[in-house]
């Protein structure tokens, strides 16, 4: 993980948008994450679960449970990651 971390740094892994005051409003987010998102799908993709792990969190829309464990999807699970590396505009 060293290797990744120092062959990639901060600024290639977001940016912000070109029109960063009004593209918030209309997209996800307040920055550009697609490459950082290409790197954690790159490093995950058909990689196998090497230990046994169950992770639970809510669904903030139904209040329903979601489990993450060895049975997701790689598409799910680097989902899960992207969403665990996000920072909520609102504490």
């Amino acid at each position: 993980m060293e290797k990744v971390f120092f062959d990639n740094p901060v600024e290639k892994m977001w940016s912000f948008w070109p029109t960063y005051i009004i593209e918030p409003f209309y997209k996800k987010s307040f920055t550009d994450f697609s490459a950082f998102g290409e790197l954690v799908k790159n490093i995950l993709h058909k990689r196998p679960w090497i230990r046994k792990i169950s992770i639970q969190s809510v669904d903030l829309i139904t209040g329903k449970v979601v489990i993450f464990d060895e049975t997701v999807s790689d598409s799910e699970r680097e989902k899960a990651v992207l969403s665990s590396t996000s920072i909520p505009s609102i504490f």
